[in-house]
């Protein structure tokens, strides 16, 4: 009988909970499905990597060359192969080699120099030419779009749709503003780094997904010429010089990455 009693009471206590639960409206539950959640935004990080390894450490400096003259004291050190050390320019023949755009040229002979690195300052950027990736090539870079209604700068976001997932919105945002049959790119992620505002709006908010530029030069896309007047591709910083607000500097600062952190964030890369 008590057995019986209480499974009665768990019963009862059921019946009771599903009828004090909130009612769900089939037509609202059809609406939501039609229409995307208001004043969310799907948005870009869309970043061109440091091409450059910061400068060693002195620590790692330092340890490099005890490490080298501790290997020829104890008859350790070996030099590395002529094929390896020389590669494909071994040899007598002379090649002449360029440092890519803006870059450099050598003369590679065997013993003598070898191929010259691109200078860290880019023809871009004596000019202050911010429509191109080829500049401030050991920063990251982050593409700024300008509004032609507005005159503000903004991240590429567009308005969340109906059944799609933030990573497809963000998806979408990256087909709108960005030629993307000239260019590869990759996802990072299926959820948001960061959040902003959207200025436009009083409530609505832009969930930004990181997207790393791999390979190409990207080009705005046709469509968007009616609304987009300018783009540029900022460093960490020269955001202030974009954006007013003084909330969303702060923000961006932390946000935002500048130097490549091959070291590790604890590490000093200035002594």
């Amino acid at each position: 009988m008590r057995c019986r009693s209480g499974a009665a009471r768990v019963l009862t206590w059921r019946i009771l909970d599903r009828l004090q639960a909130k009612k769900v409206d089939p037509l609202a539950l059809l609406h939501q499905q039609t229409e995307g959640l208001a004043g969310t935004h799907g948005g870009i990080l869309f970043t061109r990597m440091p091409l450059c390894l910061p400068p060693k450490p002195k620590w790692e400096s330092e340890y490099l060359e005890w490490q080298e003259e501790w290997h020829k004291r104890s008859g350790r050190h070996r030099q590395w192969p002529e094929w390896l050390e020389q590669g494909d320019l071994g040899g007598s023949e002379q090649r002449q080699g360029s440092g890519g755009e803006g870059g450099g040229q050598g003369v590679e002979q065997g013993g003598g120099e070898g191929k010259q690195a691109a200078p860290l300052e880019q023809e871009a950027d004596r000019v202050n030419d911010r429509r191109t990736v080829q500049r401030r090539i050991d920063s990251h870079l982050y593409l700024l779009l300008k509004s032609k209604e507005t005159e503000r700068w903004f991240f590429p976001h567009v308005p969340h749709a109906a059944r799609e997932t933030l990573r497809q919105t963000c998806e979408r945002a990256l087909e709108t503003f960005v030629d993307h049959g000239k260019v590869e790119t990759f996802f990072i992620g299926n959820g948001p780094c960061g959040m902003l505002p959207v200025e436009d709006e009083g409530n609505g908010n832009v969930f930004l997904i990181p997207v790393e530029l791999i390979k190409g030069s990207p080009r705005l896309n046709k469509k968007v010429a009616d609304s987009v007047s300018d783009f540029a591709w900022v460093a960490k910083d020269e955001m202030p010089e974009y954006f007013e607000s003084q909330e969303t500097r702060d923000y961006l600062d932390k946000l935002l990455q500048d130097k490549s952190d091959y070291y590790g964030s604890g590490t000093s890369q200035a002594h």
